[in-house]
């Protein structure tokens, strides 16, 4: 499975998730190809569709859009 994290949550954790092995990245990780900070919930959302991602937020409006 692969992890993608929101920006409103730490970035530390899939940082350190990726040192275990876990397949994780964040938004705002643009070397990852991840979307930029401040990028859209749709955006997010398509980006995570597309790549075969789940995101991991405590967003409540992403939750309801996805």
């Amino acid at each position: 499975m692969r992890y993608l994290w929101d920006e409103q949550l730490s970035h530390q954790v899939p940082r350190a998730l990726r040192v275990l092995g876990l397949n994780t990245t964040h938004v705002g990780n643009e070397a990852d190809g991840a979307p930029a900070r401040g990028s859209s919930d749709l955006d997010i959302i398509n980006f995570a569709t597309q790549t075969s991602q789940i995101i991991v937020t405590s967003n409540h409006d992403m939750m309801l859009l996805c």
